[in-house]
């Protein structure tokens, strides 16, 4: 209907109506039900009596069967399909940040712990197949009551502040002061200008993350904290093609809107940005930047790409058999 309610972004439940028209407010048809075919979904472009939604390549043809418009190798499918959609709000980025956590703040088994060197500091730690900085670990379990006589991390056997102050304020790298000068005297000069024109303490800010294992920049709206990233991640960059020219930097935001935000930013000080995330939740105007746009320009990227979705297309399908079979 006209008076619809759904906007862009909107995350939605498709749910198969298996006696097509008129069977939407059934209680067998909603997708609260235990015997539903439901798929998640989001909302691309909204117009007065129509959605365009997106959903993960194969995803819809295993849970409902090909769409009768699809142009696949599966062929068209039923044109009576219909479909019932609703608004959802999806736990998925809950679950995520919830395991992401459980990683960071997991102690490992004794058995498992990194055992000290000669100098009293233990080995990185691998938590969930990635190498973890000691002191990151440190910093998250010391707001924690950790009783274990044998856990030690960077040197210290019970996690606690101590002199964990000291540490995070460390340079991560023996180059980092130097670094950090340069770009503070290319920012401040701003030959090509890219920059505006900073305050004391934004100056002070971007130094700090600079020259710093951890640094926490806070204040209310509108007090440039967004293009103060902008330009500690300017840093970053320069800082890590010392290390490597493959050397990569990543930027995290807490919403889709914040992460455009940061994009925008880091492209207009020319910035090679790669906008990883759903492109249905990404501003239309970074497209060209999203990691899906990139597999498009790549031929050889593409086809692993379809080929990567026709495998898992076919596996969930074997696998649904299977459990209808049981």
């Amino acid at each position: 209907p006209p008076n619809h309610k759904f906007s862009r972004n909107d995350v939605l439940i498709l749910t198969i109506q298996p006696r097509g028209t008129g069977d939407f407010l059934t209680p067998s048809s909603l997708p609260t039900n235990k015997d539903a075919t439901t798929l998640e979904a989001r909302v691309l472009n909204v117009g007065p009596t129509y959605l365009d939604v997106a959903v993960p390549g194969g995803k819809f043809a295993v849970a409902f069967g090909p769409a009768s418009n699809n142009r696949g190798e599966e062929g068209k499918g039923d044109p009576g399909m219909r479909v019932r959609v609703d608004r959802f709000f999806s736990d998925v980025p809950f679950r995520r940040m919830v395991a992401a956590l459980g990683q960071l703040t997991s102690v490992a088994p004794k058995e498992e712990r990194p055992k000290k060197k000669k100098n009293g500091m233990p080995d990185d730690i691998r938590i969930g197949g990635f190498q973890m900085d000691n002191l990151l670990k440190e910093a998250i379990l010391s707001t924690f009551a950790v009783k274990d006589d044998d856990l030690v991390l960077d040197g210290m056997n019970h996690p606690g502040l101590g002199d964990l102050p000291k540490k995070l304020a460390k340079p991560p790298l023996p180059t980092s002061t130097q670094l950090a000068n340069q770009v503070m005297a290319y920012i401040q000069a701003n030959p090509s200008k890219l920059f505006p024109r900073y305050n004391e303490p934004q100056l002070t800010a971007i130094r700090s993350a600079l020259t710093r294992r951890l640094t926490l920049i806070q204040g209310p709206p509108g007090t440039g904290k967004t293009t103060t990233a902008a330009s500690i991640a300017f840093g970053f960059v320069h800082q890590c093609r010392t290390l490597s020219p493959h050397t990569k930097v990543l930027a995290c935001a807490f919403s889709n809107v914040g992460a455009d935000n940061l994009a925008e930013k880091f492209l207009a000080l020319g910035l090679k940005v790669v906008r990883v995330g759903k492109p249905s939740a990404t501003s239309e105007s970074l497209w060209e930047y999203t990691l899906d746009a990139a597999v498009q320009r790549d031929p050889e990227a593409r086809k692993a790409v379809e080929n990567a979705k026709l495998v898992t297309a076919r596996v969930a399908a074997n696998t649904k058999k299977k459990k209808m079979g049981k």
